[in-house]
């Protein structure tokens, strides 16, 4: 085989593979580089938290609620935060998973927001949860346990699955781990 053969065989593997790649937007780099993760790993968290179909595709969504285990989107703030509010008074804090990265109510969003509303903020939503998917590295040293204990700290069947899904979505994402952002958004 001659090496345009071979160059040419070796382009028809990849440019389908790179088609099909996903990069996240520049807050997401940001984001993870203020906390020390990798990008990839935030972006397909909140791919698997909150994504959503938009005229443009699929992307993490941040008015986003799960209530008792139905997921809710909005296409305002407020309506979400109405909604939020109303939910974590009726149902209790750990039954509300809120915004883009799904943080739960009732174990980490009254940590660090003062009102459900606080934590519809994309921004912050993404800081608190890479904080969060910082902290479970620390404790198991592999990013990968990191995510599964993201969605569920005690292990678990549910955390094999969300590995799985997030495993799926970090194939599709050109990102790499210490991709770092070029500039900083402020707002």
């Amino acid at each position: 085989m001659n090496i345009s053969r071979l160059f040419t065989a070796f382009l028809s593997v990849l440019v389908p593979l790179v088609g099909n790649c996903e990069v996240p937007p520049p807050l997401y780099g940001q984001i993870a580089w203020q906390q020390g993760v990798p990008v990839n790993y935030l972006y397909a968290i909140a791919q698997t938290e909150s994504n959503t179909e938009l005229t443009i595709g699929y992307y993490p969504w941040p008015w986003t609620l799960n209530i008792a285990g139905v997921s809710k989107r909005f296409a305002t703030f407020q309506e979400a935060c109405n909604e939020a509010n109303n939910a974590v008074a009726k149902h209790g804090g750990k039954s509300v998973d809120i915004g883009i990265g799904q943080l739960n109510w009732g174990w980490n969003g009254h940590k660090y927001f003062a009102t459900p509303c606080d934590s519809l903020f994309p921004r912050r939503n993404l800081e608190v949860a890479a904080m969060l998917l910082r902290t479970h590295y620390n404790t198991t040293g592999d990013w990968l346990e990191a995510a599964g204990m993201y969605h569920r700290p005690a292990g678990g069947k549910h955390a094999r699955r969300y590995k799985k899904e997030i495993e799926r979505r970090l194939s599709k994402i050109s990102a790499a781990p210490e991709q770092k952002a070029p500039y900083v958004v402020t707002k």
